[in-house]
């Protein structure tokens, strides 16, 4: 009965975690969404460029075969750069926000594992 109810808990937090990282992974793209319109000058052609190979190469790795959190962020981090520091930068936050957020909830779930039984 014991291990009944600390897998029933284990579940429903589980359930609870996993949709506090959803709302993490939103609120990171959210401020990187929001963060577009200001980054780069209407002048600056060299930017606007940049910021839109990078957002190509952010759907390329979205639309993959192969569309797990993982691949999809390991995608991102090798094939996705720009010699512009201005777009460079604003990648590495959005990148380092999913990160951590994927991070956090992996190091949770397996402390929350591992107390439960």
């Amino acid at each position: 009965m014991r291990l009944l109810a600390a897998s029933l808990l284990l579940s429903l937090t589980i359930a609870y975690v996993s949709a506090q990282s959803s709302q993490k992974v939103n609120q990171c793209t959210n401020t990187a969404t929001s963060a577009i319109p200001n980054l780069c000058s209407q002048t600056d052609a060299e930017c606007q460029g940049a910021l839109q190979q990078i957002g190509n190469c952010l759907t390329k790795c979205a639309t993959g075969t192969n569309q797990s959190d993982a691949y999809v962020l390991n995608c991102v981090k090798i094939t996705c750069t720009t010699p512009n520091k201005t777009v460079q930068n604003w990648l590495n936050s959005y990148i380092k926000c999913i990160h951590l957020v994927n991070l956090s909830f992996s190091i949770l779930l397996l402390a929350i594992f591992t107390l439960a039984f």
